[in-house]
């Protein structure tokens, strides 16, 4: 302990200090009648905040009428006092997530037995009026006599302080749920989500939305879906059920312990989960030994070591265990301006943690996959090259060659002459309508000037990252997509309206009129931007929407959709006029319309497309690559396109000749491109957390 610990908390002697997190610190307490508690005292910034004291007595009060076998019930509180602090129920045991670092995945039966205990727990939790918000592995602690959940019932008074006042996110990034990173209601179906994420890891070793930044794993939950791999086929159902999207779709908890009963899920009965034959034999004597390692007077909490374990993918809030892991809550506002980790694709999820249990980091980055298998390449065999694509069919036939391709022109290989920095990773860029101004979308918007590459403007963290960003065209407003739909304006750096909260990408129309949004619903929501009132829903798509762009002349709307089609719309008549088939990989992510509108760009997991508007035909397959981003230089003539191998390409529209190669980006891929208004510049954004210029005017670009 340190000189500045309580020795005493109300009626309760302090032996030790167990961890801390965003709340405060927890300490392990003991009556005098010698009764052990784990004490939550609260930060005093948040005691001293206005409300935070009755939503925290108020939730408190509902957290008492828990009762339940598997819960560490809250024993006492003082919610008035000098120091605000409440007391549960000490559970000497294991986390899940130490239990799991320490002697890997737990055993089929094992699994289930857990998911019963859990299962049930929650029901108490939910029966009594109460909603756990962050239930993870490190919250889950494993004793002689069965699985109990700690810290429930206590998040909502922090989390209505923490996002009012400082934009934290209360939960822990990989077992939260998709309702509680768009702003969805939140009820039992959400702790239904995360019960499925801590089964999933129990089952095999990690998280199903992979390790990493909290903001590459908030998109993954919310826009992808869960690994499963290592998950016991008999469980696989039951688990990807709970994860589900849609939290209609979600089986109850009661649904959940039906479905973990011996005789439903047919597994060979392992004893009961109030006695330690459920548990492997390893794990089960760490447990009885942890168990009766009680003390019996003032102890300093272990010290921190190498193979410390923590929660996968997060350093998270007020976790305690009996070894007094510290677990700290996840901060968006922090983590998200400065995560190192980094995501590939939008539909090849994969993890990376550095953390102090010794995880090893992997180097192709952010992503669930790269954990366990390599990503297979698209590379044309036929031209020998793995880097290069190739262009066929309709009225162009051509070879579009990397530079190692060996035959054709050579083309070239072009370095950024500007690097911004200071980002999360750079999901979308734009430039303002003068040329003079760039904006990126990260964890948060940063305006940047062009020509002295100084950043002019950033907005607040709103705890997830924007996908998608788009000035008007009076270049007073910037629309961001990506979590809920916000207008800024640029003038005064303020958000002024903030619409749907389940928005993907954004697009205003040539007048500035209209704002068209993709959803996660496979619908295309029409905006007056004017009243900031939705105008119509444009429906058809049979799976999420990703990009939206209006024609030049402001009639014609784009809609790529993961359902492998892009519908035109009449944006007059809302009526859908065309479906664009012949991508054969899901996930169509970008759309963009030539400057005369005659011909349509679209990027996805297997092929870059133009496609004739008026004949609604493909006249262009670019292969070879996964395609994130696709854009038109302002005469038309040149296309540059954002790709999975941490390059941006240019490409001569007229002779589907390959002009140049951008490197420089480290990570992942490019996500973004944009040309600026005079064509002379290209932006880029990618995973390593940067925004690159590129001079284009070296290239002599088609005329």
């Amino acid at each position: 302990m340190e000189p500045s610990d309580p020795t005493e908390i109300g009626p309760y002697q302090v032996v030790g200090r167990l961890g801390a997190g965003g709340m405060g610190r927890v300490y392990l307490g003991r009556s005098r009648g010698g009764r052990l508690v784990a004490v939550k005292v609260v930060r005093p910034e948040l005691a001293e905040e206005l409300g935070f004291r009755r939503r925290f007595a108020r939730e408190v009060d509902a957290a008492r009428r828990v009762n339940g076998l598997f819960t560490a019930g809250v024993v006492d509180a003082d919610p008035d006092g000098e120091v605000a602090w409440l007391a549960t129920v000490y559970v000497p045991g294991v986390a899940l997530s130490e239990a799991v670092a320490e002697h890997g995945p737990l055993p089929e039966t094992a699994v289930a037995a857990l998911g019963a205990g859990l299962a049930e727990a929650l029901a108490a939790i939910h029966a009594a009026g109460v909603i756990h918000r962050d239930l993870k592995p490190s919250n889950v602690l494993l004793s002689v006599d069965g699985p109990r959940v700690i810290d429930f019932g206590i998040s909502l008074a922090t989390e209505a302080s923490a996002l009012t006042g400082t934009g934290v996110l209360m939960g822990t990034p990989g077992f939260m749920s998709p309702e509680q990173l768009t702003g969805a209601p939140i009820g039992p179906p959400s702790d239904v989500f995360s019960l499925g994420a801590v089964l999933a890891f129990a089952a095999s070793g990690q998280g199903p939305f992979g390790r990493g930044s909290a903001h590459g794993l908030m998109f993954r939950i919310v826009h992808e879906e869960p690994d499963l791999t290592g998950v016991p086929e008999r469980l696989r159902e039951l688990i990807a059920r709970c994860l589900s999207k849609d939290r209609t779709q979600r089986p109850s908890v009661t649904g959940v312990l039906e479905r973990l009963a011996v005789s439903s899920v047919g597994l060979p009965d392992t004893g009961s989960v109030l006695d330690a034959r459920w548990m492997p034999a390893a794990v089960a004597r760490t447990v009885k030994l942890r168990s009766s390692a009680v003390p019996a007077g003032p102890v300093d909490p272990p010290e921190a070591t190498a193979t410390r374990p923590i929660d996968p993918a997060s350093h998270s809030g007020g976790a305690v265990s009996a070894s007094g892991a510290d677990t700290d809550e996840a901060t968006p506002a922090t983590l998200l301006a400065d995560e190192a980790a980094r995501r590939p694709s939008p539909g090849s999820p994969a993890p990376t943690e550095t953390a102090a249990n010794g995880d090893r980091e992997h180097a192709t980055g952010d992503t669930a996959e790269s954990a366990r298998k390599p990503i297979p390449r698209r590379a044309v065999l036929a031209l020998g090259t793995l880097g290069g694509a190739t262009l066929v069919g309709g009225a162009v036939t051509a070879a579009l060659l990397s530079q190692s391709s060996g035959s054709g022109p050579e083309a070239k290989t072009l370095t950024a002459t500007t690097v911004l920095s200071g980002h999360g990773n750079v999901r979308s860029v734009a430039f303002s309508p003068d040329g003079k101004t760039l904006a990126t979308g990260s964890a948060n918007l940063q305006l940047w000037d062009v020509a002295t590459e100084k950043n002019t403007a950033t907005s607040d963290p709103v705890g997830i990252f924007f996908t998608s960003v788009a000035f008007s065209p009076d270049g007073k407003t910037v629309a961001l997509g990506g979590g809920p739909l916000q207008l800024w304006d640029v003038a005064t750096e303020k958000t002024i309206a903030t619409l749907n909260p389940n928005v993907w990408n954004v697009a205003f129309s040539p007048d500035g009129k209209t704002l068209a949004t993709s959803m996660g619903d496979y619908t295309v929501w029409l905006w007056d931007v004017a009243t900031r009132r939705n105008t119509a829903i444009l429906t058809g798509h049979t799976d999420r929407v990703y990009g939206v762009a209006f024609s030049p002349d402001g009639k014609t709307l784009a809609a790529g959709s993961w359902d492998k089609t892009v519908r035109l719309w009449d944006v007059a008549t809302e009526k859908n006029t065309a479906t664009l088939t012949g991508h054969t990989a899901s996930r169509i992510y970008a759309v963009a319309f030539s400057p005369d509108g005659k011909t349509l760009a679209t990027a996805s997991d297997d092929a870059a497309q133009l496609w004739d508007v008026a004949t609604e035909k493909t006249i262009a397959t670019l292969t070879g690559n996964t395609f994130y981003a696709v854009a038109f230089s302002p005469d038309g003539k040149t296309l540059a396109t954002g790709m999975n191998n941490y390059t941006a390409g240019l490409w001569d529209v007229a002779t589907g000749k390959s002009i140049a190669t951008l490197t420089g980006h480290t990570v992942s891929s490019v996500f973004a491109v944009a040309f600026s208004p005079d064509g002379k510049t290209l932006a880029t954004g990618s995973d390593d957390q940067t925004a690159r210029l590129w001079d284009l005017t070296s290239l002599h670009l088609p005329v």
